[in-house]
This record gives structure tokens, C-alpha cells and sequence, in this order.
């Protein structure tokens, strides 16, 4: 039992680095549009 419960929160944590990495790639592609925006405007 305490084998299968360690699997099951190393599946759980895998999905939730997965699911972070995914946002983060997201938001930061949403940051660098928008500062680009930002210095096109200043220029």
C-alpha cells in the first residue's frame, strides 16, 4: 500500500510540474508580446 500511495503522488506531482510548466511557458509568452508592444509604442 505505501508503495502504490508513493506512486500515485509521484504521478500526482508529475502532472502538476507539467501542468505549471505549460502555464508558465504561456504566461511567459504573453509577457514578451506584450513588452514588445510596449516598446514598440515607446519608440
Amino acid at each position: 500500500m505505501p508503495v502504490l500511495n508513493g506512486n500515485y503522488t509521484c504521478v500526482l506531482f508529475g502532472v502538476l510540474q507539467d501542468m505549471t510548466l505549460r502555464l508558465l511557458r504561456h504566461q511567459n509568452r504573453l509577457w514578451s508580446e506584450e513588452m514588445s508592444l510596449l516598446y514598440d509604442r515607446l519608440e
